[in-house]
């Protein structure tokens, strides 16, 4: 792995974010860092690692610039899952994990020293899949009603902070999955992209373009 830019400790050092957001708009969600911002875009990494980059920094909006030119991809599934979460667009976000392999999934969950017996074949992708779950802060991804989300986020308000080191702690695992994948050397993106953003208002989501189509 080339070496981790200074920002990145800036990142991991932040406060906890907040699970999802009241309102999503430009002037009233920006950046944790605005500097941070810059340094991310100028870096040019692989767009999955950029993408998750900007999550930490609370980017939304650079963020799903970014995801929705690798919908077929999966971590960017998971990414852009995370990201509409976020936004709290719980329909969309529900579509996108169900789309994200198991081994993706754990990923999120698994630390890096239990790569190693992941990769012997001691979990199967079912057991995966329920762990995921068990773990997720999101009530959405067990399929669970409107009305039934709303009533578990109010039962589970005590366990707000060690709900967002939950969420916290995936998206960190995804970090250093991808850093350990690809590392911090610049990166011709657009390789790495399956979609024309001309492309995506049929397909994507929120910020003003509709919701996905199915």
């Amino acid at each position: 792995m080339t070496t981790r830019p200074p920002y990145v400790a800036t990142l991991l050092d932040r406060p906890l974010p907040t699970l999802h957001l009241s309102s999503l708009s430009a002037s009233s969600n920006p950046p944790y860092d605005a500097q941070v911002q810059a340094s991310i875009s100028d870096g040019r990494h692989h767009p999955l690692l950029e993408v998750t980059l900007h999550l930490l920094n609370s980017d939304l909006f650079s963020a799903h610039f970014l995801v929705r030119k690798m919908e077929k991809q999966d971590v960017a599934k998971w990414l852009h899952s995370f990201l509409h979460a976020v936004e709290g667009d719980l329909r969309n976000a529900r579509c996108w994990i169900r789309d994200t392999p198991p081994d993706v999934l754990a990923i999120t969950v698994d630390d890096p020293e239990r790569e190693a017996g992941r990769q012997e074949g001691h979990d199967n992708d079912r057991e995966k899949r329920q762990e995921y779950r068990r773990i997720d802060v999101y009530a959405f991804l067990k399929g669970m009603t409107p009305q039934e989300v709303t009533a578990d986020r109010q039962a589970r308000t005590e366990s707000d902070e060690g709900l967002r080191k939950q969420r916290w702690h995936q998206l960190v695992n995804m970090l250093h999955h991808l850093e350990r994948r690809y590392g911090y050397q610049p990166y011709d993106g657009t390789v790495a992209y399956d979609s024309k953003e001309e492309k995506q208002h049929t397909t994507t989501m929120v910020l003003g373009e509709g919701w996905r189509r199915f």
